[in-house]
């Protein structure tokens, strides 16, 4: 082997020492990087949760453990780490990301208790609440919920089984299908402040999202009967 094919070797065997150095330091900066990361967040999470404690502490002293838990249960955040991979210098690191999806109640399958009736409405006004005069219909506000929900069927529970026409005098018949604009006539006839905002929030329930709504007892309900139900007015309506 002549010189000059040493020197070549030697100048190769000095650009590997090199790259294996440059792929050294780079690693080390990368560990010490994520360390450093690490008790950042350590120190974080840990002035976090002593806050945390401390506001709990008040929380509980102030509402009570069961308000508390209540409020613990309305929402959560579930963490997904999603983990990819860098290539240094020939070397493949993973890299972390952490992600936070909150859940609602209604994602988790909590039964939710959210409307009542009867209650004083207020309003907004130069940055105070004011009551008005008026009262919350639940029915009326349960429709609004369950559009706002995106809902694809509304059931409204009463003492009775179904809508009926003729309900205050002895030849009552029970209703078993309404349509929004073929059977609005109907809800004129009903009794004011009994079933007939029942009918109504139904009816605006159906226009709204075009699903359907179900009127009708807690027993029939329990039992499978069908009550009556109110389908949008080009609805091709199977039997239940």
């Amino acid at each position: 082997m002549n010189l000059l094919q040493r020197k070549q070797q030697a100048k190769i065997a000095t650009q590997g020492v090199d790259l294996l150095k440059r792929k050294r330091d780079a690693l080390v900066a990368d560990f010490f990087n994520i360390v450093r990361q690490a008790l950042t967040a350590r120190e974080q999470l840990t002035k976090i949760s002593e806050e945390a404690y401390v506001m709990l502490a008040l929380a509980k002293a102030w509402e009570g453990r069961e308000a508390l838990e209540a409020a613990a249960m309305a929402d959560r955040r579930d963490v997904l780490v999603d983990i990819d991979v860098r290539n240094v210098w020939g070397t493949k690191i993973p890299e972390v990301a952490v992600k936070e999806v909150r859940r609602t109640l209604l994602e988790r399958g909590v039964v939710v208790v959210a409307i009542g009736g009867g209650g004083i409405p207020v309003v907004t006004r130069d940055g105070r609440h004011d009551g008005v005069d008026a009262v919350i219909d639940k029915d009326h506000a349960s429709a609004l919920l369950a559009v706002g929900l995106g809902a694809e069927r509304l059931v409204i529970l009463t003492q009775v089984p179904a809508v009926y026409e003729g309900f205050e005098t002895g030849d009552r018949r029970a209703v078993a299908e309404l349509r929004p604009g073929r059977d609005d006539e109907i809800v004129e006839r009903l009794p004011a402040g009994s079933m007939r905002p029942k009918v109504e929030a139904a009816f605006r329930f159906v226009r709204e999202t075009g699903g359907e709504a179900l009127i009708t007892s807690a027993d029939a309900l329990e039992k499978g009967e069908a009550g009556t139900r109110i389908v949008p007015a080009s609805a091709n309506v199977s039997p239940l």
